[in-house]
């Protein structure tokens, strides 16, 4: 479990990598990049759990925030979304 734990961790490190580099390549345009890290959101895969559903992000929170960000002045650029 801990390898996978790292494997993930470390995927997830390289997406944001590429993110940042993205960004920087896009910088002088009007398209913007927001990497989104989300924490555990309750899905079916979690309905067997014995977890309350309460400690899980709803994705509905997540959706309400990334168009927040959306309705944004041209001005603000959210560069990362940490939601726990």
């Amino acid at each position: 479990m801990l390898l996978a734990r790292n494997l993930s961790v470390k995927r997830i490190q390289l997406q944001l990598i590429l993110l940042r580099q993205l960004r920087q390549e896009l910088k002088n345009t009007l398209i913007k990049v927001t990497s989104i890290l989300p924490g555990a959101v309750y899905t079916n895969a979690w309905s067997e759990s014995e977890l309350p559903q309460s400690r899980f992000i709803q994705s509905a929170d997540i959706g309400k925030m990334i168009y927040a960000i959306y309705e944004l002045s041209d001005g603000a650029d959210v560069e990362e979304l940490l939601i726990r």
